[in-house]
């Protein structure tokens, strides 16, 4: 078997160290990498920032100053007394005010998209920038959603977003809005009734005013029903009102009648003539029967018990079980007692007393 070839401790050193060296570049030139495409990333979305800025800095003073080419309209006359008020100079600056956007986690897409185009809306930010802007307003779920879709390049435009958060978070397809608010029907409150309606009504397109003012008069309890029909609203905000009032008015009348009118304990109705007690008969002279002899109460017999002992001592002095007197043939005793004779097992009883007794 040939030796094996020694090895060189120096030669094992240098070869580590040059692996080392080698993963310690690799991972250098990967966290290069990423910081270099995170300065990319970073880089774009503050252009697009300061590109956004600029833009409402520059709308900020038409919106604020009147154009010099067209003149200042008049304030509307109002007759609050008889002195008028000053109208304000021209070179006022009127603050715009500060609007916040609600932080998206999920939960009611439909709100949130149309707060977010009235919010781009009124600071004129364009399509083409919406996108740039919305991460800072996701938060959770919706934005690791959201962050999917920017690596894979899946967002286009803002529309294309819109649609595709609102088939991601919105309601099912499989879900009739229409029919749920033909069947919505006034379970408590006016107030619970018109917040639940007007939130189906949102998701409904293509309804008339008439065909939504006559669903919600449907909808209603049959009592404001009646009320309405006298009232004739002509829209659905003064429908929502009338109903309110009218709501009000019968809870008034509810209290107002369980109040004056007494409860049924404490009225006194006549009796029916079911309750009423059945006539007597007439009453006939009959001749009453002389009263029986009184009977004389029978004495209670005594009882007189004998325990063992005493029925010895009475056997040795010849006295009767029954009285106090001596015992012999042909004795009867005075009164006639019951005795309760009272024995333990290993007791001896004489025959002749016994017998006595069963005789009488």
């Amino acid at each position: 078997m040939p030796p094996k070839p020694q090895t060189n401790p120096d030669e094992i050193v240098a070869q580590v160290t040059a692996a080392v060296a080698a993963q310690l570049q690799e991972f250098q030139a990967s966290l290069k990498s990423k910081y270099a495409s995170l300065d990319a990333s970073l880089d774009s979305r503050y252009s697009a920032l300061t590109t956004a800025i600029a833009d409402r800095l520059n709308l900020q003073p038409s919106l604020s100053s009147p154009s010099p080419s067209s003149p200042p309209k008049d304030p509307p006359s109002q007759n609050h007394s008889s002195s008028t008020f000053p109208s304000p100079p021209d070179n006022l600056h009127i603050k715009t005010p500060k609007i916040h956007l609600s932080t998206f986690d999920g939960s009611n897409p439909l709100d949130w998209l149309f707060q977010a185009e009235q919010y781009f809306s009124f600071y004129a930010i364009q399509p083409h920038q919406r996108l740039s802007l919305v991460a800072f307003y996701m938060s959770g779920i919706a934005l690791s959603w959201f962050q999917h879709l920017y690596r894979n390049n899946q967002l286009t435009d803002w529309s294309a977003f819109a649609r595709a958060l609102e088939l991601r978070f919105g309601p099912s397809s499989y879900f009739n809005h229409e029919a749920a608010l033909f069947k919505l029907k006034q379970t408590s409150t006016v107030a619970h009734y018109r917040g639940e309606f007007e939130k189906l009504a949102n998701k409904v397109d293509g309804l008339s005013p008439t065909s939504l003012l006559n669903c919600f008069l449907g909808g209603l309890l049959p009592e404001i029903q009646h009320e309405m029909a006298t009232q004739k609203p002509q829209n659905l905000s003064d429908a929502g009102d009338f109903a309110s009032l009218i709501e009000e008015k019968l809870a008034d009348s509810t209290s107002t009648t369980s109040f004056l009118i007494p409860s049924p304990a404490h009225v006194n109705l006549p009796k029916p003539l079911s309750s009423l007690p059945p006539p007597r008969p007439p009453q006939l002279s009959v001749p009453r029967l002389p009263a029986p002899p009184a009977t004389k109460p029978v004495p209670s017999l005594p009882i007189k018990s004998l325990t063992p002992t005493e029925m010895q001592a009475r056997r040795a002095k010849g006295l009767c079980f029954n009285c106090d007197d001596q015992y012999k043939p042909g004795h009867r005793c005075r009164t006639t007692p019951f005795l309760l004779l009272q024995t333990e097992e290993d007791s001896y009883l004489e025959s002749t007393p016994t017998n006595h007794l069963l005789s009488q």
